[in-house]
């Protein structure tokens, strides 16, 4: 399994503020907000919502990010077999 950190980039389309959580989605009023377009973690899930502070663009669904798994299967003899 990978483990350290992570560099996500954000790229919106439409959104000038990006709201950020690693709890499940964040809300758009109260939600944390990401300082630049990097957001570094640790987590196995980061969640974003892009909202557009001119209220041009519609305020989307969260967009869920994952860390990748690598599983390594270790076999390993056993004294039945």
């Amino acid at each position: 399994m990978f483990t350290g950190r992570f560099q996500i980039n954000v790229t919106p389309e439409d959104a000038d503020i990006i709201c950020v959580s690693e709890s499940g989605p964040p809300d758009p009023r109260t939600g944390q907000k990401l300082d630049g377009r990097v957001y570094e973690s640790a987590a196995p899930a980061v969640w974003f919502v892009g909202v557009d502070s001119k209220s041009i663009a519609k305020t989307g669904d969260a967009c869920e990010w994952r860390a990748p798994i690598r599983v390594k299967v270790d076999v390993g003899r056993v004294a039945g077999g």
